[in-house]
């Protein structure tokens, strides 16, 4: 969705943005020959091979020039905060690292799960705080996580009642 579309060629200069399912339209174009292109996408979450491509449209003859990319940001850690083999929820758990600008954080459900996904390949830390010090303890508070493009890391964080 939102992707810049631009028609140029035969007198014609247009330019018209791709919708929610990333279709997109000119119409009432005369016959010749075109160039199309796509711009205005966020080029860490998306990579495509051809972002121009030349069409020959006969006289009263529809057209479609496909651009087909790559989602950059697949990779997944998620993961469990379990204290005597139940989900510990409420706790924060924050990841630094990898290509973010700023750390992200997210709290554990009921169950004391947790997930961050659309990541990109990198090196992470996740670490976990916001939990009853005086109830639980937890040897180890962070972990550091190499993810691979479309991985999935699961990081499991154990405690004890103290």
């Amino acid at each position: 969705a939102d992707v810049t579309v631009s028609l140029q060629g035969e007198g014609e200069n247009q330019t018209t943005m791709t919708d929610n399912s990333g279709q997109y339209t000119f119409t009432d174009l005369p016959a010749g020959n075109f160039q199309v292109g796509i711009s205005g996408y966020d080029t860490d979450d998306y990579s495509f091979e051809t972002i121009s491509r030349n069409v020959s449209l006969p006289l009263g003859a529809t057209a479609t020039v496909p651009f087909e990319g790559i989602l950059l940001k697949t990779a997944v850690i998620m993961g469990s905060v379990r204290v005597g083999g139940a989900g510990l929820p409420g706790v924060t758990v924050m990841l630094t690292g990898g290509e973010l600008d700023e750390p992200i954080a997210t709290t554990t459900d009921l169950s004391g799960q947790y997930a961050f996904a659309g990541l990109a390949a990198g090196n992470y830390s996740v670490a976990i705080s916001g939990y009853d010090t005086t109830r639980y303890s937890f040897e180890i508070t962070s972990k550091n996580v190499a993810l691979a493009d479309d991985a999935t890391a699961t990081v499991t964080f154990k405690g004890v009642r103290r």
